[in-house]
């Protein structure tokens, strides 16, 4: 995602898959994969964090609109979304080799554990905040943040490497 244009079909990209395609699967009555996750993981380091911030809300407002969760439960996956981009440059300074110097940091020459862990305490942390979001009980958000963070990160990671430039 280098340009301008490739970030706004990212965006929307990630928003019609996720409403129309992922979210017409359930399985077991726990897991949902949600991959819009990626693109916030993902967003070029060169960005503004406000930026981030802004754009994570934005594709997590547009998920609850199109899944229809704004109504039912509130902005759910906006929140999550939102405080997830909020603590991104976080994450990426515990993964990154360059100490703290984010904004240089360039996600294809991180080795594949740098950037599995990056994806899999991304997605769980996302994941929990959702789950807390929407109300369910300890158990139930235990259960989904586990089985629902592990199948979007395979999900993610694969993606990843397939589409990674």
């Amino acid at each position: 995602m280098k340009t301008n244009n490739s970030i706004l079909f990212c965006f929307f990209g990630n928003v019609i898959f996720q409403i129309f395609v992922l979210n017409q699967f359930l399985f077991s009555n726990w897991i949902n994969p949600l991959y819009y996750v990626i693109f916030i993981l993902f967003i070029p380091t060169k960005k503004s964090h406000l930026f981030i911030i802004l754009s994570s809300f934005l594709i997590g407002l547009l998920v609850d609109i199109g899944t229809g969760t704004l109504s039912s439960s509130g902005p759910i996956h906006a929140l999550s979304s939102m405080i997830l981009g909020y603590f991104r440059p976080k994450y990426i300074k515990f993964i990154s080799t360059r100490g703290n110097s984010i904004s240089e940091l360039n996600f294809n020459n991180l080795n594949f554990s740098r950037v599995f862990f990056y994806i899999i305490i991304g997605v769980f942390f996302h994941h929990f905040l959702l789950f807390i979001f929407s109300g369910l009980n300890f158990k139930n958000i235990l259960i989904s943040t586990f089985l629902s963070s592990f199948f979007t990160s395979i999900l993610l990671i694969f993606s990843y490497y397939t589409f990674k430039k």
